[in-house]
């Protein structure tokens, strides 16, 4: 790997970023949203069934944004999904991240990124 990735084993960024902490959070759904979670089935391409459950954790409403089964689109309330788009109450990672944000930002920098492009649209958007 080491043409390609290189690993820094110093410790420059204790000396110069004292402050910053390596932490673990697990934030686990409410009910609704672990019933949304729980209505994948397993595709035949095992990297749509991963895609989804990724963008679906983050929201509820990016549920809709999932390629889905016909079985699965049937189980699913778009209508209550389409109202829960700009509410970030309706889950709890949106909830903590518009809660950290607004926290730190004053005071600190804070980077969100995300590995997707919808999920960070949406958080965008709230």
């Amino acid at each position: 790997m080491d043409p390609f990735v290189h690993v820094h084993k110093g410790d420059i960024l204790q000396k110069n970023l004292s402050g910053l902490k390596d932490c673990v959070l697990h934030l686990g759904p409410d009910s609704y949203h672990k019933k949304i979670l729980e209505t994948f089935q397993r595709f035949h391409n095992a990297l749509i069934f991963e895609n989804n459950k990724i963008i679906s954790s983050i929201h509820p409403s990016l549920f809709l944004e999932c390629t889905l089964s016909e079985q699965e689109e049937s189980s699913i309330d778009k209508e209550r999904l389409e109202k829960l788009i700009l509410n970030h109450n309706a889950c709890v990672k949106t909830r903590f991240l518009v809660e950290f944000v607004s926290l730190y930002s004053a005071s600190e920098k804070v980077l969100v990124f995300s590995q997707f492009f919808h999920p960070l649209s949406l958080i965008i958007d709230q």
